[in-house]
């Protein structure tokens, strides 16, 4: 749960904080991604996280750990960005109008369980 929250977080806030306050282009593989948005999105994350955390009782450096995890989600976003480019694809699939396909809703977790997975295994 705590990653599914993390992963949300970064996506919406980088959304809404690169609308708001984005001026400095990601990359090019996502023009519509910026560099103020992806700072907002991670930094949320932490916030969030550490928020949540404390009040459920769990360490509170899950905060940093869910800053990890939403940069590892910019990074799966853009590499489905890269595969949609290379193949001149708006979206992945129909199956979900205007969200840009299945993979558009997953691919930050495909970026994102291997990394969950390597903290689960070193922590216990």
């Amino acid at each position: 749960v705590l990653t599914f929250l993390s992963i949300w977080a970064t996506d919406v806030f980088a959304y809404y904080g690169g609308k708001r306050f984005g001026a400095r282009q990601l990359s090019d593989i996502s023009p519509n991604k910026t560099q103020e948005g992806t700072i907002i999105g991670v930094m949320s994350a932490v916030l969030l996280m550490t928020l949540v955390c404390s009040s459920y009782g769990y360490p509170i450096w899950y905060g940093l750990v869910a800053g990890g995890i939403g940069l590892m989600a910019q990074l799966g976003d853009l590499y489905e960005s890269l595969i949609k480019r290379t193949y001149n694809v708006k979206d992945s699939s129909n199956l979900l109008p205007g969200h840009g396909g299945i993979l558009d809703r997953s691919d930050s977790s495909l970026f994102v369980a291997p990394l969950v997975y390597l903290i689960i295994v070193f922590l216990t």
